[in-house]
């Protein structure tokens, strides 16, 4: 089924904020990493750099702009949009790849607000599933058979893994539990056997969003009744003693892990916090931007900026590393679910209105130079979208069919 295709949208950039950062942007990128740490929106770690320091988020340059060539970039799926685009197997329609189906009949996935995404590295894409709850992994390349595409990792059980992460081959995840001080940080081979996942850390309160890089893991811990404050802690990747990097928090949850930089937000009723800390024990944090009644569901770094989505007000928004200046790049049409950076190009998932049992999910494509207005590109309708992840070819993108609990759940892949 065709996509409908979207104008591209300029606006004026209005001068005026969590995943995390290893210590080098990976190639394969989502939320959660920033210039020096492993690119994705849900995971940590410090592969090869997507971003020079030195860099505007002016994104990617087309080489082939100025080629001249005889076909039809509306239709010629070897030039599509430009000539000299190839959409690598899909058809293009109206100069757009369109969006190639990689895996299909998994559970849908966890809402991205509350602790999924989609993580990627050179080998497979990685996400986590609710009714079950499990972990799976997609390979890269394409299957023959989409149905048969996704292979349990871990099966959950009663427990329920969110916010998962990825440091070199290692996944991660947190598990908050059921009674109080049962949470857990667990981790995995990407080639491990199926259930083959060890403990870090337990009987720990409510952990949220896990990341890992080359020396710690980070992981905010929340706090209720039985702990009268929130934390953000890390720990030694190999074990060791835990640290207190932040205390006396209220309802930490979503993080983000620079070179030097933590960010993370409070989930404070109506007065919700995104706030920014140096990344050593003891660190006092500074508030970046106050999100209200707001929450943040998707992060990613530039060489020169932070960037996050929100999900209430599904909005986009960047800040300098240091957390200044943040300014409201664009506004989507639903709740924004997750972000992904790659060579300086944004990609933003909106998960779709429930009017439509989500099918109007859209992912948008953000270039924003500094000082000068932003480009937005709607570049596919997708149903229910939860994740984006990106490397030097393809836009991932993790949805499913509403409410299709058991089977509905779909990854697709999208030529950049």
């Amino acid at each position: 089924m065709r996509k409908s295709v979207l104008g591209v949208v300029t606006l004026g950039v209005a001068i005026s904020t969590l995943h995390c950062v290893g210590d080098e942007a990976s190639n394969v990128t989502n939320l959660q990493v920033g210039p020096d740490g492993g690119g994705n929106d849900n995971g940590g770690g410090d592969p090869p750099s997507t971003t020079d320091p030195g860099k505007d988020d002016s994104g990617s340059a087309d080489s082939s702009a100025d080629a001249a060539c005889a076909a039809n970039v509306n239709e010629d799926a070897e030039n599509c949009g430009a000539c000299g685009h190839s959409c690598m197997g899909s058809t293009c329609f109206a100069g757009q790849c369109e969006p190639q189906l990689m895996a299909s009949n998994f559970p849908l996935p966890v809402s991205a607000n509350i602790g999924n995404g989609l993580v990627a590295d050179d080998k497979n894409l990685y996400f986590v599933t609710s009714s079950p709850s499990r972990v799976y992994k997609v390979a890269r390349t394409l299957a023959a058979d989409p149905t048969t595409a996704a292979t349990i990792m871990f099966n959950a059980g009663t427990k329920t893994p969110r916010y998962l992460t990825l440091y070199t081959t290692t996944l991660w995840w947190s598990d908050p539990g059921i009674a109080a001080s049962s949470g857990a940080i667990y981790y995995m081979d990407r080639d491990g056997a199926t259930d083959s996942a060890k403990t870090l850390v337990s009987a720990i309160h409510d952990p949220e969003q896990v990341i890992a890089n080359s020396t710690y893991v980070y992981w905010t811990q929340g706090n209720n009744s039985v702990q009268a404050q929130g934390y953000l802690k890390r720990r030694t990747i190999v074990g060791g003693v835990t640290e207190d990097v932040v205390t006396n928090q209220t309802s930490p949850r979503h993080l983000a892990v620079g070179v030097n930089k933590v960010y993370w937000d409070l989930a404070v009723a109506n007065n919700n916090v995104l706030q920014v800390a140096n990344a050593n024990a003891g660190a006092t944090p500074k508030t970046l931007y106050p999100l209200g009644n707001d929450s943040v569901s998707g992060v990613g770094f530039t060489g020169t900026h932070f960037w996050w989505v929100t999900y209430s007000k599904r909005e986009v928004w960047r800040s300098t590393l240091d957390g200044d200046n943040p300014e409201k790049i664009h506004t989507g049409s639903s709740a924004g679910s997750s972000m992904a950076i790659a060579d300086n190009d944004v990609y933003v998932g909106f998960q779709g209105l429930f009017p439509s049992q989500f099918k109007d999910g859209t992912v948008a494509k953000i270039v924003a130079p500094q000082n000068q207005p932003a480009t937005v590109t709607p570049i596919a309708t997708l149903p229910f979208v939860q994740g984006v992840a990106a490397d030097a070819d393809f836009v991932y993108v993790l949805g499913g069919d509403y409410p299709t609990t058991a089977t509905g759940g779909k990854l697709w892949r999208i030529r950049r």
